[in-house]
């Protein structure tokens, strides 16, 4: 039988190391793009509006996002070629994971930050539709305003990950059917 390993979101940090996962430029942008965005509305004092706004182009843009990720996930993990999947399931050198683990960790963590940002956004919708009031708004709205931006914004260059990831998998394929032909 054959060692699945770490199973759910164990699984998908240990096959794809928490270093590559939080550890990144896009990250880094990400925090100074959510900081920056913060800071100029204080300063204008649009906090509550601009955070609507951000919400509901999150909720606009993330449906599809999320659709299309995982369409590419289902085709890529469903390839269905059991031979090329077997040469893909080779532990990589110097590593505890497969080739093809690696590229289903990435898919899988990208969802799950696109889906998280999504809910975020869908229940901060919920919460400014109620109108709920606290003497904290603006810190409130201050936090929640720097979160949905770091959120997006970390989202989108997820999709930088995912490019690469699908421009890997197709090398690695065409190296594969290269060396069938022979």
């Amino acid at each position: 039988m054959v060692n699945t390993g770490n199973l759910g979101i164990r699984g998908i940090i240990s096959d794809f190391s928490l270093r590559k996962l939080f550890l990144n430029w896009y990250i880094l942008v990400s925090l100074i793009i959510s900081i920056i965005y913060v800071v100029i509305s204080y300063k204008t004092d649009n906090l509550y509006n601009n955070l609507k706004d951000i919400v509901d182009l999150s909720i606009q843009i993330f449906p599809n996002l999320l659709g299309f990720v995982l369409g590419g996930y289902i085709l890529i993990i469903g390839f269905g070629n059991t031979d090329f999947i077997k040469k893909a399931s080779v532990t990589l050198v110097d590593k505890n994971t497969t080739y093809f683990e690696r590229i289903n960790s990435i898919f899988a963590f990208s969802i799950i930050i696109h889906s998280l940002t999504l809910l975020f956004s869908v229940l901060l919708f919920l919460i400014y539709r109620i109108g709920a009031k606290t003497n904290l708004a603006d810190t409130f709205n201050c936090f929640f305003l720097f979160l949905t931006v770091f959120l997006i914004i970390y989202s989108i260059f997820i999709i930088y990950l995912m490019v690469i990831n699908v421009f890997n998998f197709a090398k690695v394929y065409f190296v594969y059917l290269s060396t069938q032909k022979k």
